[in-house]
């Protein structure tokens, strides 16, 4: 695992320059894509089965994991505080993540049964507020 995760992020940099892409967009996409796809049988297994409440634990848990990696990020750089060496584009991710993340609470917490498109209001909204930031995430690489 460890292994795969230096390979893609090697090679996630290579694509960020070679494309002109940036290295935010490259990582809030395709490197994202790639370490949250182990996540998505079992949030869709316990959907199937009816476990509601283990799909939501299992989505907000590995947020809330990966979240607490600042603790070891920090531990591990040398250089002073890890925070202080991000990037716009780190900081727009972490204001996007810290948007949607209250968005979904807000939706668990309003429990109403309105629908866009066949999704409640919380995921349409999430779905239009994380295609804007991937725009603006592009337009500042």
């Amino acid at each position: 695992m460890l292994l795969g995760a230096v390979f893609a992020q090697s090679a996630s940099d290579v694509l960020a320059v070679q494309t002109g892409l940036g290295s935010g967009f490259v990582g809030a996409t395709l490197v994202t894509l790639a370490t949250s796809l182990p996540e998505v049988s079992p949030t869709f297994s316990a959907v199937r089965i009816g476990a509601y409440g283990m799909a939501v634990a299992n989505i907000l848990g590995t947020n809330a994991l990966a979240i607490a990696l600042f603790f070891l990020a920090d531990l591990f750089y040398y250089d002073g505080l890890i925070l202080l060496a991000l990037d716009r584009s780190a900081i727009i991710l972490a204001a996007l993540g810290i948007v949607v993340t209250c968005l979904y609470l807000w939706g668990l917490l309003e429990r109403r049964d309105h629908t866009i498109l066949g999704m409640g209001i919380d995921s349409a909204a999430v779905l239009v507020l994380y295609t804007g930031g991937m725009v603006v995430l592009y337009l500042v690489r």
